[in-house]
């Protein structure tokens, strides 16, 4: 078993980046179906109201639950390549 770890660092920020493009795209997505869906609810009622308001309502909470996860899941993506950066800076000043 080898003790040696290797570290992809523009992969990393990739991931963290392609991670926040993710959450940009996902909001914006949102806001447009938003908007598509503003004229139709001004024709719904009763019932059919009802029913769209209350699946809005699982709809955002799991979208917004979905940003906040992903999220964090990019800031410690980019937490974890600054400490790896940092640790591959520390070792090459040892060698100096």
């Amino acid at each position: 078993m080898s003790d040696v770890i290797t570290v992809d660092h523009a992969a990393l920020q990739q991931a963290a980046a392609d991670l926040a493009r993710a959450v940009a795209a996902s909001e914006e997505r949102i806001e447009r179906l938003a908007a598509e869906l503003a004229p139709l609810q001004a024709e719904w009622y009763g019932s059919a109201q009802m029913a769209y308001l209350e699946a809005k309502a699982v709809w955002e909470s799991a979208q917004s639950e979905m940003r906040m996860l992903l999220a964090r899941l990019g800031a410690a993506v980019a937490a974890a390549q600054e400490a790896y950066q940092s640790a591959d800076q520390a070792g090459a000043r040892a060698f100096r």
